[in-house]
């Protein structure tokens, strides 16, 4: 690496020069930051939130996706019990989930969306034999240790 001078530095920098380069590019940052905010900006409305709320409904590309969560809780709203009630989540999860290419979705509402789906989906099927084992002798069980694909590859990306 060469070193240069303070004085020939000084020459070609000033500190005008410094602060005028500054103030443009840090005007530029304001403009650009007002104008359209990133976003996972914390606010006093949101804090550390995202500035949208994600989707509540995924698009009918991830159907199969959304029947299954509706179909997954204990005790579904209509009073029904689901698939983690019977503990048959796990095996509709391998059986029915297709893995669903994500790399063409670059709406931050539907990522978000997705995101927050998808690690529901894997909390639930790790976890799944360890709540069964607790209902039936009140001690856990072991999770499951891996994710299936149509899980953990929309995760991946």
């Amino acid at each position: 690496m060469m070193r240069v001078a303070p004085k020939t530095l000084s020459r070609k920098f000033t500190t005008t020069s410094y602060r005028r380069l500054a103030s443009a590019v840090n005007a530029g940052i304001s403009a650009a930051w007002t104008k359209t905010p990133s976003e996972f900006t914390v606010t006093s409305q949101t804090g550390f939130l995202p500035r949208h709320d994600p989707l509540p409904v995924l698009p009918s590309y991830f159907e199969k996706l959304e029947e299954i969560l509706d179909e997954m809780p204990i005790n579904k709203g209509d009073g029904t019990y689901g698939l983690l009630h019977s503990g048959r989540f796990g095996e509709r999860i391998e059986r029915e989930l297709p893995v669903y290419d994500v790399d063409f979705i670059f709406d931050s509402r539907i990522l978000s969306a997705l995101y927050r789906d998808y690690t529901f989906l894997a909390s639930a099927y790790l976890l799944e034999p360890c709540d069964i084992q607790y209902r039936l002798a009140r001690n856990y069980g072991l999770a499951r240790r891996v994710l299936p694909a149509n899980i953990a590859v929309p995760l991946k990306t």
